[in-house]
């Protein structure tokens, strides 16, 4: 639906402003048109990974790697401690808390074009598949997924099935509200981030708002993004003026074109 990045960006903002680095972290794949590079600029986000990049797919393969090592050492320490989720596991380890992480994908069917399908490998090396593991388990153990299509059908019945929380903004054909969220929905109005949530029976209207800036006379958003690093930046004043230790997450950038060896023996 219409205003699809402009809720990713006032998701992780609105999540940043209000939990620390020690509670919450963010990875995003911007697979929409750079709509979302600018929440690189708050702490709490790892790594923001574009297509058009260099080093696009490693990238990508890196998170996924990282993200399963993540996932094993909280299986090995929920079960030594015989808890079951993240938030148990925090109330008895306060001075060892793990952060929530949550990974944001916008256009996930950019997504399933480059990593799926039988040619892009099979088993460990299948991207997609290793996706799918990630989201399947994920939620127990403080990982969260959250991503944008276009359309219901983007998705197989497989993967559309692994997304229980669902919500629409205005789509451009009616009939897909029901497939999204159920219940009848006449139609959305034509406001920007208005839009459905499933809610049992009958879906919820809700209105998304912005992180930051302000309309023009001609209703035009302004000063959203450069009040995205405003905020950035202030928060890296506190994170840097913090007597607690503060666990900022990973950083995942492109492999060098080029390496020197004697570099590499010295490092």
């Amino acid at each position: 639906g219409w205003g699809k990045t402009t809720f990713f960006r006032t998701l992780v903002t609105s999540l940043a402003a209000t939990h620390s680095p020690n509670e919450f972290h963010a990875h995003i794949l911007d697979l929409g048109g750079r709509n979302l590079e600018v929440l690189e600029a708050l702490p709490h986000v790892g790594t923001v990974i574009m297509p058009d990049e260099r080093g696009y797919e490693e990238r990508v393969q890196q998170l996924i790697r990282e993200l399963n090592d993540i996932m094993d050492e909280r299986k090995r320490l929920f079960s030594d401690l015989g808890v079951s989720t993240l938030t148990d596991y925090n109330i008895q380890n306060p001075d060892n808390t793990r952060p929530a992480i949550l990974i944001a994908i916008d256009n996930f069917a950019e997504y399933i074009e480059t990593f799926g399908g039988e040619k892009k490998g099979d088993g460990d090396t299948n991207l997609l598949e290793a996706l799918v593991l990630l989201i399947r388990q994920g939620k127990a153990y403080g990982v969260h997924f959250v991503i944008t299509i276009d359309r219901p059908n983007s998705l197989t019945s497989k993967l559309y099935t692994l997304f229980t929380e669902r919500m629409t903004l205005r789509l451009s054909d009616g009939g897909d509200y029901r497939a999204i969220v159920g219940g009848n929905i006449p139609g959305i109005d034509e406001v920007a981030g208005r839009g459905y949530i499933g809610t049992g029976r009958q879906p919820l209207e809700f209105q998304i708002a912005l992180a930051t800036g302000e309309f023009d006379e001609t209703g035009q958003l302004q000063g959203e993004f450069s009040g995205i690093r405003e905020i950035g930046a202030r928060m890296d004043v506190v994170v840097k003026q913090s007597v607690e230790p503060i666990n900022l997450p990973l950083k995942i950038g492109a492999l060098p074109q080029t390496s020197s060896f004697r570099t590499d023996v010295v490092e």
